[in-house]
């Protein structure tokens, strides 16, 4: 986090942000040492058929799928990029329509 900041004191005094951009969802929530947790592929499938045998949830069996499990999980990992309308900043008022929308370059 101090290499962005570094790079966002920059921006901020040649004029190309202010602070309110660390409002943005996608600056918003950084987790804490706190919520530092261990995680590997298949960490969430083995927990869930852990607690209910009857389950059967398929482990990923690729990155991809690794993850997609991952963010179902904890959406924080990827900053809610997939689902930014979700993010729990856009549920305040005051920063509603206050940023650019995000969108892949081929999305339409």
């Amino acid at each position: 986090w101090k290499a962005f900041l570094e790079i966002f004191i920059l921006a901020m005094r040649e004029g190309w942000c202010d602070l309110d951009l660390l409002l943005d969802p996608f600056f918003l929530h950084f987790p804490k040492r706190s919520e530092t947790v261990m995680w590997y592929p298949g960490l969430a499938s083995r927990q869930a058929n852990l607690q209910d045998p009857n389950l059967h949830r398929a482990e990923p069996t690729d990155l991809l799928e690794a993850l997609d499990e991952a963010n179902s999980e904890d959406p924080w990992r990827n900053h809610f990029r997939d689902t930014p309308e979700r993010h729990p900043a856009c549920s305040i008022s005051r920063l509603k329509d206050k940023f650019f929308g995000i969108q892949a370059q081929d999305a339409a």
